[in-house]
């Protein structure tokens, strides 16, 4: 099964930014999450759409090859 929820390490770890970066991201409103219990937790599908909402990358011309 999938899962639906992540903790902010995890997230960290998936996307190749630090955990601080997340809490950043967090306290921002850049992403939402919420608490179950103590521990907090990103849906996945807050992850998808920060992902979509990142910046494509363009090379620069001259670096084809």
């Amino acid at each position: 099964m999938d899962r639906l929820l992540l903790s902010p390490n995890e997230f960290a770890h998936r996307n190749g930014v630090s955990r601080v970066q997340v809490y950043r991201m967090l306290n921002s409103g850049e992403i939402c999450a919420f608490k179950v219990g103590k521990q907090t937790k990103i849906p996945v599908e807050v992850e998808r759409e920060w992902r979509e909402r990142l910046p494509r990358y363009v090379p620069r011309a001259g670096c084809q090859s």
